[in-house]
């Protein structure tokens, strides 16, 4: 114990050594005065001892409490009230094996000298009584007490508890965070620069014959980059918490230029979405479209968007040669996807279309 809760037991035995002290001297045994204060002292300065040295307290009440009944036949009343607070004690700090065994050897005291008194006369079966409703009380008080410091301690824990729970669940939300935005600078980024490897190795191609077109190629390399840069303005402000709509022509626009015809059918009535499903939505288009450039060498792409009324499909279809691995693949790309879609409650199957050629496919909730 610290602070004035360590204090309380010393001060409590110093209260009641004074009281003791003054019964004794109010009515002095004769000729046991001095070894009837020695075992009052003993009975009563033992309670500074818990909670601590509960066990070794308990010895020194009821070591006391018996000398003085063999002393004086009824000890002082400031021991009595030293027993009341034993017990107390005892129900409020003592393990049970501790409170057993200190209670039996107190009852036995007490039961003796109860006997004893009964046997001379000096008082009746009642006299048994009393001890049983005081000390019972009082041990009831400390239990009481024990319970009530039990329920604040598992409050407290379970307080402590939930705040660790609350920052892991922080933590985690935040690393997802940074990894749901490391996948969108990816994306951004491997889509542009991908569509300039494949515009830049073009112009090269055909420079030495057609420096008109080559030049088309470059000029075309520029406008993928600043393509690039638009992405990403409209990927922070789809970070936003308002609705967002889905806008893809930039990402189409970027294909066209390759010289791959896109077919875009929107079906269902377009409306705003959650940010995280139309950045989602547009990440996905964009890994698809890049995915089919990359590997397919596609002469048409079909991009279907179709609001339903608590989904959005997209499916993007080529017709180029790629065999990738239906998902899960190998595919960084593909897994993206997947990965992006169960974050908003969806999901991605990617595969060889019947037609030929390769078909991605999303179902997102809105």
């Amino acid at each position: 114990m610290s602070g004035w809760r360590g204090s309380v037991y010393p001060l409590l035995a110093a209260a009641l050594g004074v009281v003791g002290l003054a019964q004794l001297l109010a009515e002095p045994p004769a000729g046991r005065l001095a070894p009837a204060v020695l075992a009052s002292a003993l009975a009563i300065g033992a309670l500074a001892l818990i909670p601590g040295r509960l066990v070794l307290a308990a010895a020194g009440v009821i070591a006391g409490v018996g000398v003085l009944a063999a002393l004086l036949t009824t000890p002082p009343f400031a021991t009595f009230l030293a027993c009341m607070v034993l017990c107390a004690a005892l129900a409020r700090y003592g393990s049970a094996r501790e409170a057993f065994a200190c209670y039996g050897a107190l009852a036995v005291t007490i039961g003796a000298m109860a006997f004893q008194q009964i046997h001379s006369g000096a008082d009746s079966a009642l006299g048994l009584v009393y001890p049983v409703v005081y000390f019972g009380g009082a041990a009831l008080v400390g239990w009481l007490a024990r319970q009530r410091a039990a329920n604040l301690r598992l409050t407290r824990e379970r307080a402590d508890a939930l705040e660790r729970e609350q920052a892991t669940a922080k933590a985690l939300a935040a690393a997802e965070e940074r990894a749901r935005l490391a996948r969108d600078l990816h994306d951004v980024i491997s889509h542009g620069i991908s569509l300039m490897v494949v515009q830049a190795e073009a112009a090269a191609e055909i420079l030495p014959r057609d420096p008109e077109r080559a030049a088309q190629a470059v000029e075309a390399v520029a406008d993928t980059g600043r393509a690039a840069t638009a992405d990403l303005h409209t990927m922070l402000s789809m970070l936003g918490p308002g609705p967002a709509r889905l806008t893809v022509s930039d990402l189409v626009d970027g294909v066209r230029r390759l010289g791959v015809d896109v077919r875009v059918t929107e079906t269902g009535e377009a409306r705003p979405l959650p940010p995280a499903v139309a950045d989602t939505a547009r990440r996905i288009i964009q890994e698809a479209l890049t995915n089919a450039v990359r590997h397919g060498a596609p002469g048409e792409i079909a991009l279907r968007t179709e609001y339903a009324e608590d989904e959005l499909v997209i499916e993007v279809v080529d017709d180029g040669t790629a065999r990738l691995p239906p998902v899960p693949g190998s595919g960084r790309g593909l897994r993206g996807m997947v990965e992006r879609a169960d974050l908003v409650g969806g999901s991605v199957t990617a595969g060889p279309a019947p037609e030929g050629g390769f078909r991605v496919r999303a179902r997102l909730r809105t």
